[in-house]
């Protein structure tokens, strides 16, 4: 009787079951980030110092929606994004306004036109390194008269990356990165992430909150 080659099989098996790991992704959690400004000055850490620059920064997520929160001495910003419309809610918990400013890619793409920001050149590494325990890759970023700089991202957390935050041409959540901008260079590290289960009110808006499209806000600036 001939005997079978189980070897391939074998192989074939092992290989399934890495793939299978390789693609699975936390898909609820809590991640915490933060931010240092090595080139700020003691005399410019004023309040408004610290509005524009936080130090601090928390993001929750689930299935892909993305709640991100940044301690202001005005409150809580709060950025809430929804995986199913791809459109990011954003508001301040203790404004006098009860109203989310309701942003889609779209807007954030014409807002980067009338900027003039370019789309980046992104140079994939086979570098790699764990950041708060989850295995990340990086990338070389350079916008057109800057600076190229480093990010670190991962394809294991399914969250979304902030408007400020997102690159074209990284697929994966930013772990790590330094920029270069008007405020001086910014490091922004992740510190922690937290598998945990997160309620689906997490992302909606407080009751009574309404929301206001970009140019709803712009018409109304524009009429005071």
């Amino acid at each position: 009787m001939q005997k079978l080659n189980m070897f391939p099989a074998f192989l074939i098996l092992v290989c399934s079951f890495n793939n299978l790991f390789a693609q699975v992704k936390m898909n609820a959690g809590k991640i915490k980030f933060e931010s240092t400004y090595p080139e700020r000055k003691e005399e410019n850490s004023s309040r408004a110092a610290a509005f524009l620059s936080p130090e601090e920064k928390t993001i929750y997520f689930k299935n892909g929606n993305t709640r991100t929160e940044i301690q202001t001495p005005l409150g809580r910003m709060i950025s809430i994004y929804l995986a199913k419309t791809g459109e990011t809610l954003t508001y301040s918990d203790k404004s006098n306004q009860t109203f989310a400013m309701k942003t889609t890619k779209a807007d954030i793409d014409n807002l980067k036109t009338e900027m003039g920001v370019r789309k980046p050149n992104v140079r994939l590494t086979n570098e790699t390194k764990k950041i708060a325990g989850i295995n990340c890759m990086k990338a070389v970023v350079t916008y057109a008269n800057q600076q190229p700089y480093d990010v670190w991202y991962t394809t294991e957390l399914d969250a979304h990356n902030s408007s400020d935050t997102g690159i074209d041409g990284v697929e994966g959540f930013l772990m790590e990165f330094t920029t270069n901008g008007k405020k001086g260079v910014t490091h922004t590290v992740c510190t922690s992430v937290e598998k945990m289960e997160v309620q689906d009110a997490m992302f909606m808006l407080p009751p009574g909150y309404t929301t206001k499209t970009v140019n709803e806000i712009r018409n109304s600036t524009e009429m005071h």
